[in-house]
């Protein structure tokens, strides 16, 4: 299924990261998308459901989260650092 997520012509995309969300009882995995309007720079989030991921995006899901999770860890041990 295609994304749902909607990209003008003046959109470009600054980065993507993966991220399950969970609770008791459910689970969701998405796709956080940040996009910036090249027209006034504003910044918005947008996601990429489960069901709505590429081949390619659920392919590489689990090995993104895996970098995603190394990544905020070391942010965070650089922050407890100062």
């Amino acid at each position: 299924m295609a994304e749902m997520i909607k990209i003008s012509k003046t959109d470009s995309i600054v980065t993507a990261w993966p991220e399950v969300a969970s609770g008791p009882g459910w689970a969701n995995t998405l796709i956080w998308v940040l996009i910036k309007d090249r027209r006034d720079g504003v910044l918005r989030m947008e996601s990429i459901q489960g069901d709505e991921m590429s081949y390619d995006e659920r392919l590489l899901f689990p090995v993104a989260t895996g970098c995603t999770a190394s990544f905020v860890a070391a942010v965070k041990r650089g922050f407890d650092k100062k």
